[in-house]
């Protein structure tokens, strides 16, 4: 949620700053009032000079280095287009991991808990304590065999069972962890996720 906010008062500074800059560089026609850009020269008002000729226009768009080409006009605005699109943009990937998140069962979340939890390795999470240890010595050509992560449903607002399983030449072993996903706490609950797990 906290990153949510971040990202949504980030978006918010951006668009202030989109228009803010948008006022900066546009002054008013001294004939009509309209807003033009500081940059354009006296008498290019869109409002009050005299209209286009029909054919210079049309011979104007054809041409790919004129102000009137589809292309010019577009590459003129870009800082509005990113300053508009990026804060889009991260809104809607933001709003879909939340949504993801979200929507994930109590086991892959108490499976996520432990994995992202405090190894014994200082600064590794488990799930990297366990890439450099027994996934390693798997890479390593020893003979393990990983059945991998699992955990058993429980009643909502219990503590869920976590599981890590794999199997060497000393038999199978099985890290069990307690996670409890409403207070973010993980408590190894065997001699094997204590191996692993601070605590």
């Amino acid at each position: 949620m906290a990153l949510f906010l971040v990202i949504v008062f980030g978006s918010a500074v951006l668009i202030a700053y989109s228009i803010i800059e948008k006022r900066i560089n546009q002054r008013a026609c001294p004939e009509c009032g309209f807003k033009v850009s500081i940059d354009s020269p006296d008498g290019d008002c869109p409002s009050c000079r005299p209209v286009l000729d029909q054919e210079w226009q049309e011979l104007a768009r054809d041409d790919p280095f004129s102000s009137q080409h589809p292309a010019v006009r577009l590459l003129r605005h870009w800082p509005r287009i990113v300053f508009a699109g990026v804060p889009l943009t991260i809104m809607i990937v933001a709003g879909g991991l939340l949504m993801a998140e979200h929507l994930q069962s109590d086991a892959n979340r108490a499976i996520r808990l432990v994995k992202e939890s405090n190894s014994r390795k200082e600064n590794f999470t488990v799930q990297q304590y366990l890439y450099v240890t027994v996934y390693h010595r798997r890479d390593q050509g020893e003979p393990i065999a990983i059945a991998g992560w699992r955990a058993e449903p429980s009643q909502a607002d219990r503590p869920i069972r976590v599981e890590f399983l794999f199997t060497d030449t000393d038999g199978e072993h099985a890290a069990i962890w307690e996670a409890n996903i409403k207070e973010g706490r993980v408590t190894p609950l065997n001699e094997v996720a204590s191996d692993i797990s601070w605590h």
